[in-house]
């Protein structure tokens, strides 16, 4: 079976806003920039050790997202979509 490559990003900014909404009370911006600059370093770090492409490269997967100033949730009946069409032309 394939394997179907998703890249969801965002602007620092859009990235930030939505981190704050869900973050502990008396976080701050600067712990929160920290934090996002940390997952993105272990994200990068693990898509090394999985392939040789780099992460966030764009010729690395099928579709990338941009999410900067989006609902997410808006977007997941469309990314499912995508999702069933793709697999389903794997299968011819």
């Amino acid at each position: 079976m394939d394997t179907l490559n998703l890249f969801i990003y965002a602007d620092q900014k859009s990235k930030l806003h939505r981190c704050l909404e869900r973050a502990a009370k008396g976080e701050s911006q600067q712990d929160m920039l920290r934090r996002m600059q940390r997952i993105d370093r272990d994200r990068a770090s693990f898509r090394e050790l999985l392939s040789d492409t780099g992460w966030g490269r764009r010729e690395a997967y099928h579709l990338c997202i941009n999410t900067s100033g989006c609902e997410i949730k808006t977007l997941v009946p469309a990314i499912a979509e995508y999702a069933d069409c793709w697999f389903a032309s794997r299968e011819k």
